[in-house]
């Protein structure tokens, strides 16, 4: 079973936070230690896997392949658990405004960026920072959603 079913169905049947926090805590420390088991020796050995992979990898491509890794953590791991809680409640209207209008500012900063002259892997610098403050506007939506102890309940090791 997965963890949107179980917590969806554990929030919406019996009403039990306690659970769907349990779960959430747990979903978050097992995503984080699967995405960290494969992203940290490709982190490390950035230069020598592209080298096997493309022979002459081109300029930069290290720096671009190290910030998707860091990106793809903070959207996919530390996130992805907080939405199942949210997607419990049922309640998705406003978060998913909030969310979209604070992700989707990626785009004109990263604009922005370029127009100003910046280099091309500043757009995962500014994805990775835009999704870093979204993970807070998260919690903070989440905490009046299901009384979500702030950062203490959701990232605890469980």
């Amino acid at each position: 079973m997965s963890v949107d079913y179980i917590g969806k169905s554990s929030y919406n049947a019996q009403g039990d936070l306690e659970y769907v926090y349990t779960l959430v805590c747990s979903s978050a420390k097992y995503s984080a230690f699967l995405m960290s088991f494969f992203a940290i020796p490709i982190l490390i050995e950035a230069d020598t896997i592209l080298q096997l992979w493309l022979k002459t990898p081109p300029a930069g491509t290290t720096v671009f392949l190290r910030w998707i890794i860091v990106s793809s953590f903070i959207d996919t791991v530390l996130a992805n658990p907080l939405f199942t809680a949210m997607m419990a409640t049922g309640k998705i209207k406003k978060y998913q405004i909030v969310v979209s209008l604070v992700g989707v500012l990626v785009f004109p900063i990263s604009w922005l960026a370029f127009y100003l002259g910046y280099e091309a892997q500043t757009c995962y610098m500014i994805y990775a920072f835009i999704y870093t403050i979204l993970l807070f506007v998260k919690l903070t939506l989440l905490q009046g959603m299901i009384d979500l102890e702030y950062l203490c309940s959701s990232f605890k090791l469980c």
